[in-house]
């Protein structure tokens, strides 16, 4: 199989559990596509990374050496 990494034998049947995979990445992808035309989402998801760098560099300064 060319996906050995996303199945176990021992659980169940490799079918059910690849078709659950192709399941999960499906929802996955409408909820991206969903998201991604939200306007709101895709302004925080520019400016949260920004604030968590900064805090974590306010962190960094604020620490004794």
């Amino acid at each position: 199989m060319a996906i050995r990494q996303y199945r176990v034998q021992r659980q169940g049947s490799v079918v059910a559990q690849f078709l659950l995979l192709g399941a999960t990445m499906a929802v996955l992808y409408r909820m991206r596509e969903r998201l991604v035309g939200n306007g709101r989402f895709m302004g925080r998801q520019s400016r949260i990374p920004g604030v968590i760098l900064i805090a974590l560099g306010l962190r960094l300064a604020a620490q004794q050496r």
